[in-house]
């Protein structure tokens, strides 16, 4: 998933590595949950302002993973991944991403489902809600 975010805000990007453009998932893989920030598209006058400075992932609103943070890295992007070994269900649920530049910072979630093998993973899915998700993208078109 990709965020567009005010112009002095990092871009931002999460995604699962193995798995990209998927947010259901069969349990026992290893699997990666990686969060990109790039330089915003606007700065100030202070140098390196739009760099992104600071990843930080969470899980369930907790944090898992700091990534960055030393002030004399001038990267244009930063990366951080968390690794998931063997994921299991209780791995499911909301992780997020915040990037920080010296201006602003741009949050991004994912959530992600953790569900059987790959014979059975739309068994989760209601059907009707299903439907109804593809519906409302047609109607915002």
């Amino acid at each position: 998933m990709f965020y567009i975010a005010d112009s002095t805000a990092p871009l931002i990007s999460i995604f699962i590595s193995e798995f990209p453009g998927d947010d259901v998932v069969p349990i026992g893989y290893n699997l990666t949950i990686v969060c990109i920030g790039n330089k915003s598209r606007g700065g100030n006058s202070l140098p390196f302002s739009e760099q992104p400075f600071r990843v930080q992932l969470f899980y369930r609103k907790q944090p898992i993973k700091l990534c960055g943070g030393i002030t004399s890295d001038s990267s244009d992007t930063k990366t951080c991944a968390y690794r998931i070994e063997k994921a299991s269900r209780n791995k499911s649920g909301e992780y997020g991403c915040m990037v920080t530049n010296f201006m602003r910072c741009s949050i991004a979630p994912l959530t992600l489902h953790l569900v059987g093998k790959y014979d059975n993973l739309l068994d989760w899915t209601n059907v009707s809600e299903f439907l109804k998700i593809i519906m409302n993208c047609f109607n915002k078109a």
